[in-house]
């Protein structure tokens, strides 16, 4: 805590480098992380192919976050979700919670649904087409 008080001012001045100085330093200890971790060029490997979906999805617009957030909550969601079947069987489904969570995860799929339809112009009617194939004449 104290170091990263003393060294703040350094720290804030590596704004200032041109990415084209500090991109290749910042590879390089990318790759000797990956690797020292556990030894294994595999690693390295995954390294690259996360790289590469992180830059197809920024590329394409999709968004990083909920998958960086399935790949760091996902195998804690697992372990839970494997005590809750053990303990409970398919009874913990009908608790008050999770019915409330899942009520809430519904209503928020629905409420984008109905949003991005909106947003698009919705399904025209058969009245909403016959009015236009009517005017278009």
């Amino acid at each position: 805590m104290a170091a990263s008080l003393i060294f703040l001012n350094q720290l804030a001045r590596l704004t200032a480098v041109r990415g084209a100085i500090l991109i290749p330093f910042l590879v390089i200890l990318t790759f000797l992380g990956s690797y020292t971790n556990n030894n294994n060029i595999g690693d390295i490997v995954v390294m690259l192919a996360f790289g590469a979906l992180g830059y197809l999805m920024v590329r394409f617009r999709w968004p990083r976050a909920p998958l960086v957030l399935g790949l760091v909550l996902g195998t804690i969601a697992e372990r839970y979700l494997w005590i809750s079947v053990a303990r409970y069987g398919g009874a913990w489904l009908g608790r008050p919670i999770v019915l409330l969570l899942l009520a809430l995860t519904l209503g928020v799929v629905i409420s984008a649904l109905l949003q991005a339809r909106r947003a698009s112009g919705g399904p025209k009617t058969s009245e909403a087409a016959a009015a236009e194939g009517a005017g278009a004449r």
